[in-house]
């Protein structure tokens, strides 16, 4: 039996490097045409030319001008005027100012150069793809670093944010290209670019998000026992800068670094004293049952995203916490980590959606750092498996 395994494992590996150009084209032919598909699908939303006259008519009779409107607007429009509006002179914090500036600045300049805004969707959905992938280059040949992308995309949950302005895929990617870069940092260069986007990813969508992520680090240097602890520490100087930058409209105009601060205390409290609430099992329910719970009514929603292997990826980080307890050393290979790194990030990542509304897309910061913490526990299960058997 054993002999049996270890033939066909010796025959899968030497097949995919035979094979591996043309697996890669393959797998590059399955992303690009189920994208293009799906563009197809969405063609009246890439066709529909961008109106700034009427967004903003829309905005004004809006619920976030008028308390009673029956005219609401939806989070990609909101962002979508209020980047416009930035781009040409706002002030961030007169409109939308619950949210960090960066991300619609990005959607604002979108608009300016392509005149739509699914545009925007499109190329933060290529962003974060491209930066899964180079994430998964640090542990896997390139067929297996490409399967994982490939897979992700075909995921409701993924796809269908192509044909709006969110700021969620374009949250994860500046996640992901930090994590790149802090996961793979040897030298200086490395850790300021990996405070940059880091910064990015806190000036994008919720700032204390960015904690999370710096806990995650902290976590994992304590974890591995060896860092280059001044240059993490100019990473997050870098990072400072970058978000403080992200306000430099607000500065302009007279405010102090101070005065930034205090915007996110209100933003916090902003969120503190919402009304949206989901409660402490809201994340476990939609991974596990798809069920949604609301606020806005009594019943929880079934949502067309959930998909039947859900379930399991919230599994993944508790296998992997048990896995890591029960073979810590003190020496690490890059891939356990790597695992180390991510499985951190998801547990965290699941705690602070206890105490968050959760709405589906949130799901998109978790989803990739479990596909890959599968693929890796895959690939240290094979390994041990391996040695036993020499």
């Amino acid at each position: 039996m054993h002999i049996s395994e270890a033939f066909c494992e010796k025959i899968m590996k030497q097949f995919i490097q035979k094979n591996q150009r043309r697996l890669v084209i393959f797998l590059l032919l399955v992303f690009f045409g189920h994208l293009g598909w799906r563009m197809w699908q969405y063609r009246v939303d890439f066709n529909t030319p961008w109106d700034a006259d009427y967004w903003r008519q829309r905005y004004e009779q809006s619920q976030w001008i008028v308390s009673d409107s029956k005219q609401g607007i939806g989070d990609d429009a909101l962002y979508a005027h209020a980047g416009w509006q930035y781009l040409h002179g706002t002030d961030p914090t007169l409109i939308n100012p619950e949210v960090p500036p960066l991300g619609k600045y990005l959607i604002g300049l979108s608009l300016l150069v392509f005149k739509n805004m699914a545009a925007f969707g499109l190329l933060s959905f290529l962003l974060a793809f491209g930066a899964f992938f180079l994430v998964n280059r640090l542990f896997f040949p390139p067929v297996w670093a490409l399967l994982p992308v490939v897979l992700l995309s075909l995921e409701k949950l993924f796809y269908q944010e192509i044909r709006a302005p969110f700021l969620d895929l374009l949250y994860l990617s500046f996640f992901l290209l930090t994590s790149y870069f802090f996961l793979k940092a040897r030298k200086l260069s490395d850790h300021l670019l990996s405070g940059f986007f880091l910064g990015c990813f806190v000036a994008t969508k919720f700032s204390l998000g960015g904690l999370l992520v710096v806990m995650t680090q902290v976590v994992y240097l304590i974890w591995q026992k060896r860092s280059r602890l001044i240059y993490w520490l100019a990473s997050l100087l870098v990072s400072a800068g970058v978000f403080f930058l992200s306000y430099f409209k607000y500065l302009q105009n007279g405010h102090s670094l101070l005065d930034v601060l205090r915007v996110q205390k209100w933003i916090w409290h902003f969120y503190a004293i919402s009304q949206a609430k989901s409660g402490p099992l809201a994340v476990f329910r939609l991974l596990l049952l798809n069920q949604w719970p609301v606020w806005w009514q009594a019943e929880p929603i079934k949502t067309k995203v959930w998909f039947w292997s859900w379930p399991v990826f919230l599994v993944i980080p508790f296998v992997s916490i048990i896995w890591l307890f029960r073979r810590r050393k003190k020496s690490l290979t890059q891939t356990e980590r790597g695992l180390v790194f991510l499985t951190f990030w998801l547990l965290g990542y699941l705690i602070f959606l206890m105490f968050t509304p959760v709405w589906p897309r949130y799901l998109l910061l978790y989803f990739p750092p479990a596909f890959t913490s599968l693929f890796l526990l895959l690939k240290l299960k094979g390994g041990s498996q391996t040695k036993r058997k020499t």
